[in-house]
């Protein structure tokens, strides 16, 4: 290149470039750096709002599950109770019946001395 441009044109092309050029490399450089920046930025704070969402979800669903546990245990206790209250009405009813029974029995046997 130093053979098609003279010395002062070089000069002059050096300078055009100083003065245009790296002003707006500079610029260019710069506003990239901000872009990549405020992305970076931005979407780090996406990530910790994701990561929040997803910590809370996951909170939410193991206080649910708990929940559902209990419910559980406590319908496993209702049912355990309810079935030994009926087997104590069903052993009071057999005995009631027994001593029916015996009495009805008894006084049968009793009517057949007369």
């Amino acid at each position: 290149m130093g053979d098609f441009f003279g010395k002062e044109e070089l000069e002059n092309l050096k300078s055009l470039k100083r003065d245009l050029v790296d002003p707006v490399k500079a610029f260019a450089d710069e506003v990239c750096s901000d872009t990549v920046g405020d992305a970076g930025r931005f979407y780090k704070a996406q990530a910790r709002r994701a990561k929040r969402g997803a910590e809370q979800a996951r909170e939410r669903t193991r206080e649910k599950i708990a929940a559902i546990r209990r419910e559980q245990e406590e319908m496993k206790k209702r049912r355990r109770a309810m079935m030994k209250r009926a087997a104590l009405a069903l052993a009071l009813l057999a005995l009631f019946s027994l001593l029916i029974l015996s009495a009805a029995l008894s006084s049968a046997s009793a009517w057949a001395f007369f």
